[in-house]
């Protein structure tokens, strides 16, 4: 992935700068502190060598401290330059993320959906069970009574949000199994909703 080999050098590029800023300043405040330092030997020495040698010290030390806040300026102008490409590629590396762990995810929700549609079907075997004893119970007794005990379902549960009406009236059309590929489906997975659903 190109793009996340290019941001993460321009974020190695960006903390150096900004480690290069910080130490312009450090050294900035340095000389402005030495400065007197430098002007109090300077009046203080009686050997007109050491006089000159202060004298030298001070006018290389004016000469950088004129020069160091156009540095840092320009330090601190590089790395926001930096931060706006690493922002950028940022944006890129998401993208890109985003599509390869997409085509993966993919996959595994074709699987998933797979699963649901196979949990339907036994769902649907065991609800004709239940009516297959229901019905024969009633040629039985008609004392409301249970053959077999409840299973939770969920898959053939209908979507109570969606209704429609026929001649007979307003009814549920659409399983949960339906509603949840069709989210999926609205997401941008490759999954379609079958009629069985």
């Amino acid at each position: 992935m190109k793009a996340l080999e290019n941001f993460l050098r321009l974020k190695n590029e960006l903390q150096a700068e900004r480690a290069n800023t910080a130490q312009l300043e450090a050294e900035y405040q340095k000389l402005q502190e030495e400065y007197p330092l430098l002007e109090a030997g300077f009046i203080e020495a009686e050997d007109p060598k050491k006089a000159a040698e202060f004298e030298k010290r001070m006018t290389e030390n004016k000469k950088r401290t004129e020069e160091m806040p156009a540095l840092i300026k320009r330090s601190k102008r590089r790395a926001e330059l930096i931060e706006e490409k690493m922002n950028k590629e940022g944006e890129k590396v998401i993208r890109e993320l985003r599509d390869v762990y997409f085509e993966r995810l993919n996959g595994l929700v074709k699987d998933l959906v797979k699963a649901w549609r196979a949990t339907a079907a036994i769902e649907r075997k065991i609800l004709q069970l239940k009516e297959e004893s229901h019905r024969d119970l009633i040629k039985v007794t008609s004392a409301p009574r249970l053959l077999v005990p409840g299973v939770p379902l969920f898959f053939t549960l209908r979507d109570e949000t969606i209704v429609a009406v026929n001649e007979f009236g307003p009814f549920h059309p659409n399983s949960l199994l339906k509603k949840m590929i069709k989210q999926l489906k609205d997401e941008g997975f490759s999954v379609e909703v079958e009629a069985s659903d």
